[in-house]
């Protein structure tokens, strides 16, 4: 894993659509979610703060069992850099 949190692992490119899909500058395919931890650590906030900003409505996260998980979108769109 790099320090962000992605695996470094490419997924061949077929026929099955991979190459549409959205990447980061990188070229690895863009997280679909991450956790909590990792968004912390991709904007340069505390965990705490990203609890707040969820409870005061400025962050969705999508609920899976126990897990809390924002989609990368929402935190593009926090910082303005919507699609």
């Amino acid at each position: 894993m790099t320090e962000s949190g992605f695996g470094t692992q490419k997924a061949p490119m077929t026929d099955k659509g991979l190459d549409k899909l959205p990447r980061l500058a990188s070229g690895v395919l863009e997280p679909l979610a991450v956790r909590v931890a990792v968004a912390a650590e991709l904007l340069g906030l505390g965990k705490t703060r990203i609890y707040e900003l969820i409870e005061a409505g400025d962050l969705e996260v999508v609920k899976i069992g126990r897990s809390t998980l924002i989609p990368y979108r929402n935190l593009k769109k926090l910082i303005g850099q919507a699609e």
